[in-house]
């Protein structure tokens, strides 16, 4: 009987390492097909338009980043952050830091580094409470939106530790990234899951064979400008908001301010389609209520002049004070 048992017991060892060395093999090319697949797609029109000029470069999950780092003249550091001198990774204990992300509103363009909104809200919180261990840093990038901002959160600024992360992004602006784990309470196998891309492959010719579209396998086009989806397909600031309460960071959201049709300024980061109970930086009502035109605040549509800038980068400080997210802050 000894002789038999052993046969078997053999026979299931071996394949149970053919099944792994499978899945092994299964894992890899997929993972060399697409490195990315399991993440939600940015539309490639979009990766075109701003890689084309050359200030920019393709990346695999951002989509694109600045091509030329560091460039002082733009006080880009060699982070990519528009903050004038480079950040160290390693936070000092007692220091306080913040990002800031948006598109080319919140990185400043048509300004020096200095004018954007984010210096000036630095500059208010130093003049408050002194410059020293007190970091507010301008991370913005042309054409971000939330799903970039999600991203970059995740891949890169984790790693320096914020205390505080603010987001200037129209709300249903970017595909959702429904895919990012952004829910605390999952099961090992889960976490595992989803970044196999085996098993994504496999989830989405299941889908699509039962008569489903797949999970965002090709580029998708956005929605019309000023269009928003009330719906699950678009808008990412609530997985910023969650993501910020499972790695202990504050969220802060700006409102994102435009020019109107009728010669004033609109908000585009509608706090009905924001997170219950989220922090917001009214920075459009303080443009609305500064009593300038918006030919006196914008260069165009959402890029703000200086005085732009100041007004925002003064309500931006204001509220970080208010809900007690800066350095005196719990």
């Amino acid at each position: 009987m000894v002789g038999p048992m052993q046969g078997t017991l053999k026979k299931i060892v071996f394949a149970g390492i053919t099944t792994v060395l499978v899945l092994v093999a299964a894992e890899g090319v997929a993972r060399l097909a697409k490195s990315e697949v399991g993440r939600a797609s940015i539309p490639e029109p979009e990766i075109q338009v701003h890689v084309e000029n050359g200030a920019m470069k393709y990346h695999p999950e951002l989509g694109w980043v600045r091509a030329e780092l560091p460039l002082w003249s733009q006080g880009l550091n060699t982070d990519g952050f528009r903050y004038g001198k480079d950040v160290e990774r390693a936070k000092p204990d007692g220091h306080w830091r913040a990002f800031a992300l948006g598109d080319s509103q919140t990185y400043g363009a048509g300004v020096d580094w200095q004018e954007s909104y984010p210096a000036v809200a630095e500059a208010e919180l130093h003049a408050t409470h002194g410059a020293e261990g007190v970091q507010l840093i301008n991370a913005g990038i042309s054409g971000y939106g939330s799903l970039q901002s999600l991203k970059l959160i995740r891949h890169q600024l984790l790693d320096f530790d914020p205390d505080l992360i603010i987001v200037d992004a129209q709300t249903r602006d970017d595909l959702r990234d429904d895919l990012v784990h952004a829910t605390a309470g999952t099961s090992r196998l889960q976490e595992l899951l989803f970044y196999s891309r085996a098993y994504y492959f496999l989830r989405v010719a299941v889908e699509r064979t039962t008569g489903g579209t797949g999970r965002r396998m090709s580029a998708q086009a956005l929605p019309p400008p000023g269009k928003h989806q009330r719906d699950n397909t678009y808008g990412n600031h609530d997985l910023i908001w969650e993501l910020g309460k499972r790695e202990g960071f504050e969220v802060l959201f700006v409102n994102y301010p435009v020019q109107d049709r009728e010669g004033g300024v609109a908000c585009l980061g509608l706090d009905a389609e924001l997170p219950e109970g989220a922090h917001i930086a009214r920075v459009c009502e303080a443009l609305q209520d500064s009593g300038y035109t918006q030919d006196e605040l914008f260069f165009d549509t959402n890029h703000l002049r200086p005085l732009g800038c100041e007004i925002s980068g003064k309500a931006l400080a204001a509220a970080i004070e208010e809900y007690g997210l800066g350095p005196a802050g719990p």
